[in-house]
């Protein structure tokens, strides 16, 4: 009885010996981490009249979440078939109107926390810009004027499951026609989140089969 003990006392130490808390994504030092989350070049969007331009601010890099976004493939064209929004595509954070005469700014507010603005479009008469705002629940049409206030217009939610932009304003600037998701689709499959850390493997230098 002893004995038996004593073997399972050493078998439960080793295991507590090699048995590794989840490994998880890990910080580089503050000066590294500065140089890679330098803010980017800001993308200019002028205006059709060529006296006002909008900014728009992408991220330094998609983050890892962005990439792990759930993907359906067909025909060669890629979506999340929750959103029906475009993955992996780059997006902008921060957008600042620009008056060409005097470089005076208006940043735009009213925006969602950490947006994902796309498809940026100035109307015909110069007065407004329209984009989409990728959001969890689907893609958002949204509005702002030259005073910078945005928000969204209407309850839509946009399909973006084709390339392109999803809408377009009409000639005289007053509305726009759009791409929209169908109200009564059933929902997509439930997938798992983007992972907490990398997947680690570690031979103990021991020699492991191929696989």
């Amino acid at each position: 009885m002893t004995r038996s003990l004593r073997f399972l006392f050493l078998v439960v130490a080793a295991a507590a010996a090699f048995a590794q808390p989840a490994t998880k994504y890990q910080m580089p030092p503050k000066p590294l981490a500065d140089l890679v989350d330098a803010p980017a070049f800001p993308v200019p969007v002028v205006a059709p009249d060529s006296q006002r331009m909008l900014l728009a601010e992408p991220p330094p890099l998609l983050t890892i979440a962005d990439l792990a976004e759930p993907e359906l493939k067909l025909a060669g064209i890629r979506f999340n078939p929750q959103t029906h929004d475009q993955p992996r595509q780059v997006y902008f954070k921060k957008l600042t109107f620009v008056a060409l005469a005097n470089g005076a700014k208006t940043e735009v507010t009213g925006l969602p926390e950490n947006p994902r603005v796309r498809h940026i479009a100035w109307s015909p008469d110069s007065k407004r810009i329209a984009f989409t705002v990728s959001m969890p629940g689907g893609v958002e049409l949204w509005s702002a004027g030259m005073d910078g206030k945005a928000s969204r217009v209407g309850k839509v939610i946009l399909n973006l499951t084709l390339p392109g932009a999803p809408f377009h304003w009409l000639p005289d600037g007053s509305s726009f026609i759009a791409r929209l998701i169908y109200d009564e689709r059933p929902p997509a499959p439930q997938v798992e989140g983007p992972p907490e850390g990398p997947v680690v493997q570690e031979t103990a230098r021991r020699k492991a089969g191929v696989r």
